[in-house]
């Protein structure tokens, strides 16, 4: 009786990612946790830099072409490996040109890959030696912000796409232990050490779980796994996955997704949203590690959903759901209350870029309104530990205004309290998703000069919805970091608000 032949672990690596030429002469008693350790990282968008990639024997023409998302490159690769025109599509064609124009300042851009997988169940791309046109032959959640997709050209190589925008991240080429981060709008020697650490970690679990790992090779199947949930961004959540989901909504694609694996954050229930969904296997992870190990055991294709606006049906879909999770007799008492009183939502913060003076500002700002209309009730908006800050406010308001609090309590009910107000006041943030994206409500917002900059194209990121007024940066005191807190004059807010109010 033959017993199959147990492979070194250079043997393995070489089978599952390539010939790893760093290591020809070397012990073939390598642990898989050092096969790719401290690899080379090229970062593509410096001249000097992407000059070496001739001395790993790949061309920089083509790792430029493979880091783009051109249309008009995809629509030749479909030309070539799919054997069908793909039309480009057109400004306005899926969003209004002139909002699409302002959401490239967010780093969002328009995604070919994410038709073609849709319509074939495969990334196309080149090989970064030669050129040659090429499929994806296996995708894998990496981590909870990236899925890699395989590729076996010259060279195997995994092309990583992830984060918020879901853009083109990084090339990994295992056997040469080389990645090749690419321009992308978070960039730096900490990314760069993060992508590395989650490829590392990868190859280590192919390894280990080599059997498992040949079973998420290419099978020719057009089946679908829809990843979303990774990333602690309930804004981003919305706009990109949520939004996401709606292209999956054709019958076409739709009877092709044959699980859904769900990571740590999401907010609303999948099934009251997409009711579409009911019915698909759904595996939920607790954290990245679970997401890349469960990623495993997923049908065909993964693919994270990368929407580019938030459409008026999903907004209506986002609604319903809260109503089904709250009873009517809920939602009349929230609606009563708007209609009982001007309502203005403050959004409290205590973690981070918090409003250094945000106590003596709101409750400022509602004595003075509630002096001049006599009818204002207050909605107190925030996470858990901005309990404390309600409660200072809380202690300078007049007695006659109404307080209604939300703090802590339910997305649900926050999105119909954020439908019922008259006006709010917003850190630029989760609590102004709520407030402007997702209702139709007019307000304000204001933040450290750093998030005030997301005004480019904030009021572009929801169809048709009421713009947010911004507060001007100039008025804002701050240490110029990304969550550092700050500090304006709350006067700067009583014109607009008074100008809502009186509406």
């Amino acid at each position: 009786m033959n017993t199959p032949a147990i492979l070194t672990t250079i043997e393995l690596f070489k089978e599952l990612h390539g010939s790893p030429a760093y290591a020809r002469g070397s012990s073939p008693a390598v642990a898989p946790n050092n096969v790719f350790d401290d690899p080379a990282i090229v970062d593509f968008n410096i001249s000097g830099e992407a000059d070496r990639l001739p001395k790993f024997g790949l061309s920089r023409q083509h790792v430029h072409a493979i880091a783009s998302d051109d249309p008009a490159f995809e629509a030749e690769l479909r030309r070539q490996l799919l054997g069908e025109e793909f039309i480009v599509p057109k400004p306005g064609t899926l969003v209004d040109a002139n909002a699409l124009e302002a959401l490239t300042s967010s780093g969002i851009r328009y995604l070919p890959y994410i038709e073609t997988i849709l319509a074939s169940g495969h990334f196309l791309t080149i090989c970064p030696a030669s050129g040659r046109p090429l499929k994806s032959n296996g995708s894998f959640v990496v981590d909870s912000h990236h899925i890699a997709y395989r590729f076996s050209g010259d060279v195997t190589f995994y092309l990583l796409v992830g984060r918020f925008h879901g853009r083109r991240a990084a090339l990994c080429v295992p056997s040469h232990n080389l990645l090749v981060t690419l321009d992308v709008p978070e960039r730096g020697p900490e990314i760069s050490r993060w992508v590395a650490n989650i490829m590392r970690r990868f190859i280590a679990y192919s390894l280990a779980e080599s059997a498992r790992f040949r079973t998420r090779l290419d099978t020719n199947s057009h089946d679908m796994t829809v990843a979303i949930g990774g990333m602690q961004n309930f804004g981003h959540h919305i706009w990109q996955e949520l939004s996401g989901i709606t292209q999956l909504l054709m019958p076409d694609r739709l009877s092709r997704v044959r699980g859904v694996l769900v990571g740590p954050h999401t907010w609303f229930r999948l099934d009251r949203v997409f009711p579409e969904l009911s019915g698909i296997p759904v595996t939920t992870c607790a954290n990245s590690e679970e997401m890349l190990v469960n990623g495993f055991s997923q049908p065909g294709t993964i693919l994270r959903p990368v929407g580019v606006q938030i459409t008026a049906n999903l907004r209506s879909r986002l609604r319903r759901a809260a109503v089904v999770v709250l009873g009517p007799d809920e939602v009349r008492r929230i609606c009563q209350a708007g209609a009982d009183r001007r309502l203005i939502w403050i959004n409290l913060r205590a973690h981070n870029k918090m409003w250094l003076t945000q106590v003596e500002g709101y409750s400022a700002i509602l004595n003075a309104l509630q002096s001049e209309f006599g009818d204002i009730g207050v909605v107190y908006d925030g996470w858990t530990d901005t309990a404390p800050i309600r409660d200072e406010i809380d202690q300078r308001l007049r007695p006659d205004i109404i307080r209604h609090d939300t703090i802590g309590t339910s997305i649900e009910s926050s999105l119909i309290w954020a439908d019922s107000v008259t006006t709010y006041i917003s850190v630029v943030g989760s609590g102004l998703v709520l407030n402007s994206w997702l209702v139709h409500k007019p307000g304000m917002a204001h933040a450290n000069r750093a998030h005030l900059n997301q005004g480019m194209f904030w009021n572009n990121v929801s169809q048709g919805m009421t713009p947010t007024r911004f507060i001007d940066a100039a008025n804002v005191t701050c240490d110029g970091t990304l969550y550092g807190s700050y500090d304006f004059d709350w006067h700067l807010l009583i014109p607009k608000l008074r100008q809502i109010l009186a509406a």
